[in-house]
């Protein structure tokens, strides 16, 4: 099932900072996992160990362009076309 990511932004009461139009079709919490990242939501969760947050330059040069995080980056006009 595919819902556009102003649904998805709706459906996890989310605020938006972006306006590229994307089909999300795939959940991603391991960035190592990744297999079609334009339909793709990266969720950068932090737990003890780890800090998602941190593969997003990684994810975004690969094809990503749309996250779900806890801290919106700094440099988002880095990231002219990807959603957070």
């Amino acid at each position: 099932m595919t819902y556009s990511i102003e649904r998805v932004t709706t459906l996890i009461g989310a605020h938006r900072f972006g306006n590229t139009d994307s089909d999300i079709a795939f959940l991603l919490t391991d960035s190592r996992s990744l297999c079609f990242p334009e339909e793709t939501l990266f969720f950068a969760l932090k737990t003890k160990r780890n800090d998602g947050h941190k593969y997003i330059p990684e994810l975004y040069a690969r094809g990503v362009r749309n996250f779900v995080v806890t801290d919106v980056p700094e440099n988002l006009s880095h990231y002219s076309d990807a959603n957070f």
